[in-house]
């Protein structure tokens, strides 16, 4: 009996797809999870087309679609995503929901980014919104990268825990344990709410330690602002980084870290980059219990902060333990294969049929791109070919991650051929 396939789109409003880490991350491991992954783009431009228009034919087809909703575009609504949708889809079909900001707005009228402002003002409270828009009930679940978002309360419909396949970006394998790092980390995070002073003035300044501040949102860096934050001999403060320079400079000058925002409530990748650099990290975010429980503390908890610094700076042996700890906890949770099978299990244990065969799969890739040719695959990471299908320069592990699929078909032109004689018959 042939394998069959789960076609899974993946809708964002990213205006590039490969922004968008899931989609990188299921793309690599499609094969061994038996998927067909397909991106597509939803913008304010995209909307506009008329509901009969081809754009839609992939959620039409889709076995299971994975809506991630965040507030890119700043349209009215912006949180309908998944309503919108889900008028394309077949009843069967099921739909996974992750929203980005969680609706924490709804709570927390700062609790915004981008310098975008309040995204719905004419909402009086978070009953009356979920009520209004019922959005909480249109997919079948939502996934959450927090352990308990605060709107799972309001919902009929199940919520679980599954973090964003952040190491895709990353390449843990350059950072090693190494010793003489002199400074403290911090980040201010993108909630535009968010601050990190009541940590400095109870923490850093009272006990003359040098800290290194990263800035996820804004540009506030420079000698100048460390000292118009009196800031202790040493500090450094820097704005936003290209990511391997930021983790490179996270790692090479910081040997602790401290996570403990006033006005921000995600997960924190932030303690995810320290625990990649084998950085130990202090902190009341979600990201620091799990990665780092040694060194979990409740918010705003100073002394036991203060306390934790210390007996890291004292005690070799614990700091190596707990670097080390936290470096494994999070490779192991954050494994991009784990979390791209985690992903699919939840699919897989909604109901999600698998209605597709590779040849299907290949005849449906051919019919939606019939006069554009697969480009010639490349020599490894070095060599170089433009792709009129993704419309960029890519190398030979780019086009396998695209295209690796089809060899079977591509190898054999017999096979090829009846392919494409196949989708002739269906144009005609």
């Amino acid at each position: 009996m042939s394998t069959t396939f789960t076609r899974l789109v993946i809708v964002t409003p990213f205006h590039q797809i490969d922004f968008f880490q899931w989609y990188e991350a299921l793309l690599k491991n499609q094969i061994k999870l038996n998927i067909s992954v397909y991106p597509i783009i939803i913008t304010n431009l995209h909307i506009k087309k008329p509901l009969t228009d081809p754009y839609w034919n992939q959620i039409r087809e889709a076995d299971a679609v994975l809506v991630y909703v965040t507030r890119v575009d700043k349209s009215e609504n912006w949180w309908e995503l998944p309503k919108f949708i889900k008028q394309f889809m077949k009843p069967e079909a099921k739909m996974l929901v992750q929203t980005d900001d969680e609706f924490q707005w709804l709570w927390n009228k700062d609790y915004t980014f981008w310098g975008s402002g309040m995204p719905n003002p004419k909402f009086i409270s978070p009953e009356q919104f979920f009520k209004d828009t019922n959005i909480l009930e249109i997919p079948d679940m939502h996934i959450s990268v927090t352990e308990n978002p605060l709107f799972k309360p309001y919902t009929m419909k199940p919520v679980v825990q599954l973090l964003l396949p952040q190491l895709i970006r990353y390449q843990p394998e350059r950072y090693t344990l190494i010793d003489g790092r002199p400074n403290i980390a911090m980040m201010r995070h993108y909630a535009a709410g968010s601050n990190f002073m009541k940590t400095i003035d109870n923490v850093i300044k009272p006990n003359n330690l040098p800290v290194s501040l990263f800035n996820w949102y804004g540009n506030k860096s420079g000698v100048e602002y460390c000292k118009s934050l009196n800031l202790p001999v040493g500090s450094r403060s820097y704005g936003k980084l290209p990511l391997k320079s930021y983790e490179d400079l996270l790692w090479q000058t910081c040997s602790i870290g401290i996570d403990d925002p006033i006005g921000y409530i995600g997960w924190s990748r932030f303690v995810m980059e320290c625990a990649i650099a084998y950085i130990p990290c202090i902190g009341s975010t979600d990201a620091a219990k799990m990665l780092f429980p040694e060194l979990y503390t409740m918010p705003q908890d100073y002394v036991k902060q203060i306390e934790l610094i210390q007996k890291l700076q004292n005690d070799k042996d614990f700091y190596t333990k707990v670097a080390e700890a936290g470096h494994k906890r999070c490779m192991d949770e954050l494994s991009t294969e784990n979390l791209c099978t985690r992903l699919i299990k939840i699919f897989n244990d909604l109901g999600v049929q698998h209605t597709w065969t590779l040849e299907g799969l290949f005849v449906d890739f051919l019919h939606n791109h019939f006069n554009t040719p697969i480009p010639s695959k490349p020599n490894g990471s070095e060599g170089k070919v433009f792709d009129q299908i993704s419309k960029r320069i890519i190398n030979g592990n780019q086009w396998d991650v695209l295209y690796g699929k089809w060899k079977p078909f591509l190898d054999n032109q017999e096979l090829y051929n009846e392919c494409r004689k196949k989708v002739m018959d269906r144009n005609t």
